[in-house]
């Protein structure tokens, strides 16, 4: 088989690509080249005549070029120019729908899935996990590409991350965090792990310090010394980042006005002492039109070749290290202590309130008013907890499941099995738990209790089926506050709880309401048919009290509970769909 030579920095190789293309790599970084394999298929990336659109503002307008293995290809422009947009579709995580008239081929050939886990790319903004420390975001992002966990602690090291590996992010719940260049030290080191053929960055050097800045640059050379190929878009780099550039292409308004060696850029320009080169090109480009200099350019590389890539990992492994990275990133908000304190100090109040009034025997009409009246109250209370908690679940980890989805690290499914167990699992049952407090205090009926603890239970689960299903439509969290609110009044009014005569046109919506059904559920268990209670100086039947309209004895809990149940299984299909629908790629 013919062996083909990857140049650094120099022009594409003439020479075909066969059927398992070997790749020569030239001096690298020896931490960086143990963490990293030492031989990689290499994805080379052309584009020409590339447009987008976003609505009726046009946003890239005919960009042609091209990135070849061992090259820092090095993309410069003022705020606006197209830089993000231009790697977004280099990355095929752009919306083919914004994309018109366009050419980008990958070795030759087509974009193929299989280059999703490929292809790393690191985004401007820093997606991470707050609560979770260095070592363990690299980890689970290493696990997750099929990675072990001794690799990932090789690049920790080899990006000069040991130092503060088992220190936390930083976020609303922990009070020291890393500093912004280790910050974005950690988002390279996510995409390294892949190891990944092709390597995009945006913006990997902005708001850092020279050498923050100069280090973060200098992993991106590295993969390129290494024969990957890299495409950055950068903010002001020094002329000792200059100087590693191979090709520079320069936007203006989503026009590329330059595109070549970057060595080329520069002779056609006077800078003057002092000033840095890139500099004096993005102030020397806001004064012309036309391009700088046309760069002869060379045919890409001819080859059908497959792009060796990591398979997919099994459904279940998806699943078990997404559920522990959701309890690492999410246990400070489950066991928050102002969260805790908060629901103890109404658990303690409402045990103060309601003391021994489910235990006087006879019962009064008051005390029927009470006992319905509590049992109301934890039910509405309760929903709105495990409702609120369930709310924040997808909308704070949206950027993250996004850009993972897009990265073809898992299923979505995966994900909405992993997320939901960790917060379903504490919310649901910290209501039934803390009832025991209440519900024996109180004096509530003791041989019912495991009947209470359910209909809590699948009230919970409801409610919070209800914040997931909001939450995972509605990603703005104000809006999808202000629906949970709208939603769960409604679900309170429509089921007769403030207005006993609801219109005979309005009726059939109580089905609806599923508190309704847990309430039901409480009321036979803690009031038995047969009981009867003092009025007007005489026993009355439980029947001719107005708390019971509405409740017919006759019919047994269990369908109260599989109402509640299909109300479960309803809202997280619900929920699924909209998590699917807006992490579509």
């Amino acid at each position: 088989m013919e062996e083909v030579s990857l140049r650094v920095g120099g022009e594409p190789p003439t020479a075909a690509l066969h059927d398992e293309p070997k790749v020569l790599v030239t001096q690298q970084e020896p931490s960086l080249a143990e963490a990293l394999q030492s031989s990689v298929s290499a994805i080379g990336v052309e584009w020409h005549e590339l447009q987008a659109w976003a609505g009726q503002k046009e946003i890239l307008r005919g960009l042609s070029g091209e990135a070849y293995p061992g090259e820092v290809v090095a993309i410069l422009g003022p705020s606006g120019g197209g830089k993000s947009t231009l790697l977004s579709a280099l990355s095929g995580r752009f919306s083919s729908k914004r994309l018109v008239a366009t050419e980008i081929s990958y070795n030759g050939g087509p974009w193929r899935k299989a280059f999703k886990r490929r292809i790393g790319f690191v985004e401007q903004d820093d997606t991470l996990f707050g609560d979770l420390t260095v070592r363990q975001t690299v980890r689970f992002a290493a696990l997750l590409r099929g990675k072990t966990t001794a690799q990932a602690d090789a690049v920790t090291e080899a990006v000069g991350l040991a130092a503060c590996a088992d220190q936390a992010i930083g976020g609303a719940n922990i009070d020291r965090q890393i500093s912004g260049g280790q910050r974005r030290r950690v988002s390279v080191a996510i995409e390294l792990v892949l190891d990944p053929s092709l390597l995009l960055a945006d913006e990997s050097t902005s708001g850092l310090d020279a050498a923050s800045a100069s280090r973060v640059f200098g992993l991106l050379a590295q993969m390129a010394k290494m024969g990957r190929t890299v495409v950055a878009s950068l903010h002001q780099p020094s002329d000792a980042m200059f100087a590693k550039f191979d090709k520079l292409g320069l936007l203006v308004d989503g026009r590329c006005v330059f595109f070549g060696p970057a060595s080329l850029a520069a002779s056609h320009v006077s800078v003057p002492v002092g000033v840095p080169v890139a500099d004096y090109l993005l102030l020397a480009i806001g004064n012309v039109d036309e391009h700088l200099a046309l760069t002869k350019r060379s045919s890409p590389p001819s080859s059908d070749d497959l792009v060796q890539h990591a398979e997919d990992l099994p459904w279940t492994t998806q699943a078990g290290i997404l559920v522990r990275r959701s309890y690492l990133a999410h246990r400070l908000d489950i066991f928050d202590r102002m969260f805790l304190t908060n629901i103890s100090t109404i658990t303690l109040t409402t045990a103060l309130l309601w003391m021994r009034v489910g235990a006087r025997r006879p019962r009064s009409s008051q005390d029927v008013d009470d006992v319905a009246g509590l049992l109301f109250f934890q039910l509405v209370y309760w929903g709105f907890q495990c409702m609120l908690v369930a709310l924040f679940a997808f909308p704070v980890d949206i950027n993250v499941l996004k850009k993972e989805r897009a990265a073809g690290l898992y299923k979505v499914s995966a994900f909405f099995v992993a997320r939901t167990a960790v917060d379903t699992v504490t919310a649901s049952l910290v209501a039934p738990a803390l009832s025991l407090v209440y519900y024996f205090v109180v004096g509530l009926r003791p041989k019912v209790y495991g009947g209470h603890f359910a209909a809590h239970l699948m009230n919970g689960l409801v409610a919070h089926s209800s914040g997931l299903c909001i939450g995972a439509w509605i990603h703005n969290l104000k809006r999808a506050a202000g629906t949970q609110s709208i939603f769960m009044l409604c679900t309170m009014l429509l089921g007769g709880f403030y207005v006993q005569g609801v219109p005979t046109y309005l009726r059939w919506l109580n089905s609806f309401s599923f508190t309704s059904y847990a309430y039901r559920a409480m009321m036979k268990l803690e009031f038995d048919k047969s009981m009867t209670y003092d009025c007007d100086d005489r026993r009355c039947g439980l029947k001719e009290h107005d708390v019971f309209d509405g409740i017919d004895f006759d019919d047994p809990v269990a369908l109260d509970f599989l109402a509640l149940a299909l109300f479960v299984l309803a809202l997280r299909l619900l929920a699924y769909l909209g998590l699917r629908v807006n992490t579509n790629f």
